[in-house]
């Protein structure tokens, strides 16, 4: 699959701001791009459909070789940024790159109907806390609309992708090692929409839940959350791989094609099991990361350090990130326990390669 080369990049970048009609298909391979506004969505019933439907959408293709679409974990980081393999905690500085600009995204201006799973690793799950302490439910088996507005894309050409790796002192940092790079972004304006139950003690009128705007409908019980802006709900991941250096060789220019490795075929010990990381705000107290650690030992295996982590790259809101879907029921079993603390702790699907059983524990940010 091709992604927006350099040339490509030039020619967009000659238009006026007013010509620029780009569809995101066209971001990663023009030649496919094609309109579908109005399209029967289709009901999703897990988070890896919907993405390698966004995937189709962005590309022109289903079968995307090199970059996954998975939920934005929590504060987005900025493009560029290199994870390590199997979590969402940036761990260099010495790579860096101007952020590329924004293309619209037409195609993806549609309604989508999720299940209530899925609605919740697009983003409602940090409203499901909040709507219940406002005495506001949504059944397990509801079916939620998700509407996208003013879609775009944010993402590397090859050709800055390849500039940045080329990078001597980002080169030498991140050589011999599976890491993931965070290649861009898919924002929008949602707005979700479902039936709900409000108790009898709910709130008389709620018009703000967590992060979003809301409003529910008493007539017709229906519950519409939705953005106040465009969000970066979407993050657009690769998996890079850079031979270590042979001696007595000068490093030339990174060839994309050598270092890009498809996702799905990263290798996994199956026997390597994950570990629960926990991460606080490093102007949070020592002791709130002790009491979480403890909370958890009795069930899981928790890492033996609590990182600590600059506060604009924390959530809003505790969370536990999980990778891998059939690990939902262990980071619903670690929200229960967080709940005892945080009660509007909940679980992020996050769909990065990791390790079985790897969960990671955020808590929120501070100031």
């Amino acid at each position: 699959m091709n992604i927006l080369n350099e040339r490509i990049m030039r020619n967009l970048l000659s238009l006026s701001a007013s010509t620029i009609l780009l569809c995101s298909c066209c971001a990663f391979n023009p030649s496919s791009c094609k309109t579908s506004a109005t399209e029967t969505p289709p009901e999703f019933s897990n988070f890896d459909k919907f993405e390698s439907v966004v995937a189709e959408k962005l590309s022109g293709t289903s079968d995307s070789k090199n970059f996954v679409i998975s939920p934005t974990p929590g504060g987005a980081y900025p493009i560029g940024t290199l994870l390590p393999y199997g979590r969402t905690v940036e761990i260099f500085d010495e790579c860096s790159i101007n952020q590329p600009p924004l293309y619209n995204a037409d195609n993806l201006n549609v309604t989508y109907t999720l299940t209530r799973g899925v609605a919740l690793d697009a983003g409602l799950s940090q409203a499901i806390g909040p709507l219940a302490s406002a005495g506001i439910s949504i059944a397990d088996n509801s079916s939620v609309s998700l509407g996208l507005a003013d879609a775009k894309i944010q993402q590397l050409s090859y050709a800055q992708l390849s500039n940045l790796l080329s990078q001597p002192a980002c080169r030498t940092k991140i050589s011999g090692q599976n890491l993931l790079i965070v290649r861009g972004y898919v924002q929008a304006k949602r707005v979700f929409s479902t039936k709900a139950q409000k108790s009898i003690e709910a709130k008389a009128d709620i018009t703000k839940i967590a992060n979003f705007d809301a409003k529910f409908d008493d007539g017709t019980q229906t519950l519409t959350v939705n953005d106040s802006a465009p969000a970066s709900f979407l993050q657009i991941t690769s998996v890079v791989f850079i031979p270590a250096p042979t001696v007595g060789t000068t490093p030339s220019q990174i060839s994309l094609s050598t270092v890009l490795v498809n996702p799905t075929a990263t290798s996994i010990d199956p026997q390597q099991k994950g570990l629960v990381y926990i991460q606080i705000d490093r102007n949070d107290s020592p002791s709130n990361g002790d009491k979480v650690k403890q909370l958890l030992s009795g069930k899981f295996t928790v890492a033996k350090d609590i990182e600590r982590i600059q506060s604009a790259k924390m959530p809003t809101t505790p969370q536990v990130r999980y990778f891998n879907a059939a690990d939902k029921a262990d980071a619903d079993a670690a929200v229960e326990l967080l709940r005892t603390v945080y009660p509007n702790a909940f679980a992020k699907y996050i769909g990065l390669p990791a390790p079985a059983g790897q969960l990671e524990v955020w808590l929120a940010r501070q100031g």
